[in-house]
């Protein structure tokens, strides 16, 4: 265990959000928000973008604070608002081994000595005023399997849960070896699989966790299994899983010039971005991404302009720009990733000064421009760009769900049953044999 979550209860605004006297909202920064970070990731929350590689936090209430905060309040049956308050704090004090911290009296000055309630509400020469109950901070006592990690193939908006079982022998971290869930509230009670395809295996419980945890394993694609929570005949809580192969599509890129310009993305930088891509997507749905080829010089006789534009401006048909981009495509991978230097839909969205990152336009030809490299604010747009274009090469469209909006854009992003289902069935078709 470490100190750290004992600092809930030594800084000023932290005291003051348990109060909530205010609660912290996405958008603040600073050291009590540094703090929260690292309290999510001692709970089992972990924070890859807000971690730097020295362990410290960034400090930011960002969209991954807030996507954790929400998880993190599922899992402890509390209102789920992505605002850090009274009930959240509480809970993460009680799930560390602290003390409430909004149970704890605070002077404006920190260094100044706490001073005690009055007992029983008597002020001094005046009359007893009655208390208002504080609220208690409760975990909901409704049995239930729940996700094991972030964005590991879980899908709790199904009836049942939905838990997705990689077949293959890659770690776990990897999207292979099995999936961890959790049972909430589920003491005493025997769980079981009703297929013998999909097997359970109990694991230790974990002392940063109130539940059990569980390890599903399979090795054949395909298999699905009710797995159950039972006392005796009863069954108090259910989940689905299913078992899939692993899936590995291969990927080119292209690195684009024009007669007058070029692509300024390294392409010692590709294959670290095509491991980060594939690690988000095995991990959820154990579908892999391989590079293959880069062509480094790949040229095209024109003059493309410092904006490429890729649309008309119905937004309906390509642009001669485009054409020459592709027609040199050699079509020996699954994904073929061009690389240019600024593109965008159509001359009006140019004008109004519109952002894209990425497009793709069918066939896995997928446009990827520079913007990362010199935007100070989403430095990983590259990496969750690619995500989310191999996401609609394998079928899903933004119309699936909103999660197809921002996929990728943190760890904790996550894809629904039938997202997945639908990338099987495209990778099953796409995968070159």
């Amino acid at each position: 265990m470490t100190s750290e979550p004992l600092s809930i209860n030594e800084n000023p605004r932290l005291q003051s959000a348990a109060r909530n006297a205010p609660p912290m909202f996405k958008g603040e920064r600073g050291q009590a928000v540094a703090i929260l970070q690292k309290a999510y990731v001692e709970a089992g929350y972990p924070m890859p973008g807000s971690i730097r590689s020295d362990g410290s936090a960034d400090g930011i209430f960002g969209k991954e604070t807030y996507s954790v905060t929400r998880h993190f309040q599922i899992g402890q049956g509390i209102s789920v608002d992505g605002i850090v308050g009274q009930n959240t704090l509480g809970a993460m004090s009680k799930l560390l081994g602290g003390t409430d911290p909004g149970n704890r009296p605070v002077s404006p000055n920190p260094n100044a000595p706490v001073v005690p309630v009055n007992p029983g509400g008597i002020l001094p020469g005046g009359p007893t005023v009655p208390r208002s109950p504080r609220p208690s901070v409760r975990p909901s006592k409704r049995t239930h399997f729940a996700e094991g990690n972030i964005a590991t193939g879980f899908d709790k908006t199904a009836t049942p849960p939905w838990q997705m079982v990689p077949t293959s022998s890659k770690p776990l971290s990897s999207g292979g070896g099995g999936a961890i869930v959790k049972l909430f509230n589920g003491e005493g009670l025997t769980v079981t699989s009703n297929n013998d395809l999909i097997k359970v295996h109990e694991l230790p419980i974990s002392f940063k966790d109130e539940c059990r945890r569980f390890l599903l394993t399979g090795e054949v694609d395909g298999a699905r299994a009710m797995i159950e929570a039972r006392t005796g005949s009863l069954t108090v809580a259910r989940m689905e899983a299913e078992t899939t192969k692993p899936y590995v599509l291969t990927v080119d890129f292209y690195m684009v010039s024009d007669k007058v310009r070029k692509t300024s993305r390294p392409v010692s930088e590709l294959a670290k971005l095509v491991n980060d891509t594939s690690q988000l997507l095995a991990q959820q749905c154990n579908i892999h991404l391989k590079k293959q080829y880069t062509y480094p010089e790949y040229k095209v006789d024109a003059d493309l302009g410092e904006v490429i534009l890729v649309r008309d401006m119905q937004k309906r048909y390509e642009t001669q720009d485009v054409y020459l981009i592709f027609q040199g495509c050699r079509n020996t991978a699954d994904l073929n990733v061009f690389c240019v230097w600024e593109y965008e839909m159509n001359a009006e969205n140019a004008a109004r000064g519109d952002v894209h990152t990425g497009l793709h336009f069918g066939q896995g030809r997928i446009l990827i421009e520079d913007d990362y490299i010199t935007d100070s604010v989403n430095k990983k747009v590259g990496k969750w760009t690619l995500m989310h274009e191999a996401g609609h090469a394998l079928g899903l469209k933004h119309k699936d769900g909103t999660i197809m909006a921002d996929i990728g854009q943190t760890k904790t992003s996550y894809l629904r049953k039938t997202q997945i289902h639908k990338m099987w069935k495209s990778a099953g078709k796409t995968a070159k044999k």
